[in-house]
């Protein structure tokens, strides 16, 4: 049988502290009272998301403010650049040295209202530091002009060096063939693939006396091209007038692999080829005109 419970005993002696337990879970941020003035909500984010926040505010500040620079520049560029007074514009636009076309024809289908002059033309689309002034005859369509060197040359039968019935002019010139402006054999290749046209006159004109200029007349005019090939008959239309010969050429783009006529051009010798009674003729001034791709 259990017996009566007895009184409680005295309280023992306090025991020594046990080893730590393991570390917890990171706990969430906590929000801080914020005690200031002028607080709406009177919470705080805690510090670290405060630093975060300026950080980006500083960012957003700095950004806004290139912004406004760039934004300012495009302005001020866009007012340079609209102005026609300033030499750095002019040297820009295009048909300049600096930023030449490819062709007369394409200045003008880019600039319809554009007058006829000079301009800077890269046929083979390079670097510009080869483009090539020529004349650009837009009232013509668009052609691109390039000027012979010598324009003129004169043909005296003192200098003649042989008797023979056909004479070439650079036979007084001792072989020297006709030059054109700082048109090298590149660019000169390119004009031509870039022309479907191409057309140069020129102009036998008698200086003397009335009976020079009748067996003048009836000198049959040749011409020689870039190959050393004479250009045929059919490319050529010939106007005979008073003590002068007009000799036009017109040679169109072949549709066939090769270039067929057009690497013929440019005229580089002007021959007549006399009759007896044309060799009464004792001088004959020779004007070449430009050289003109459409």
């Amino acid at each position: 049988m259990k017996g009566y419970q007895g009184s409680r005993g005295q309280k023992g002696i306090k025991g020594k502290r046990g080893s730590p337990g393991l570390p917890g879970e990171p706990g969430k941020p906590r929000l801080i009272q914020r005690q200031g003035p002028g607080s709406d909500s009177g919470l705080e984010p805690f510090p670290g998301f405060v630093l975060k926040a300026a950080l980006n505010s500083t960012i957003t500040s700095s950004i806004q403010k290139q912004s406004k620079r760039q934004d300012l520049h495009r302005r001020m560029t866009k007012r340079w650049s609209a102005s026609n007074q300033t030499e750095d514009s002019l040297s820009r636009k295009l048909g300049s040295r600096d930023n030449p076309g490819t062709t007369c024809y394409q200045l003008k289908l880019q600039h319809p209202h554009l007058s006829d002059g000079y301009f800077y033309v890269d046929p083979n689309q390079g670097c510009p530091c080869d483009a090539v002034r020529v004349f650009c005859n837009f009232t013509a369509g668009g052609s691109t002009c390039i000027e012979p060197r010598p324009s003129q040359l004169t043909w005296k039968e003192e200098n003649l060096k042989s008797r023979n019935v056909l004479q070439w002019f650079t036979q007084q010139r001792d072989g020297h063939q006709i030059l054109y402006t700082v048109v090298d054999a590149v660019q000169l290749r390119f004009l031509r693939l870039h022309s479907h046209t191409s057309l140069q006159d020129v102009v036998l004109r008698c200086p003397a006396n009335k009976s020079s200029c009748a067996a003048a007349e009836n000198w049959n005019v040749r011409l020689r091209g870039d190959s050393g090939k004479e250009f045929d008959s059919h490319l050529t239309v010939v106007t005979r007038q008073v003590c002068e010969i007009h000799v036009s050429l017109n040679v169109q783009a072949s549709s066939a692999l090769d270039a067929g006529d057009v690497e013929l051009l440019p005229v580089r010798d002007v021959g007549a080829e006399m009759t007896s009674e044309a060799r009464a003729a004792s001088e004959m001034d020779v004007f070449l005109g430009p050289l003109c791709f459409l």
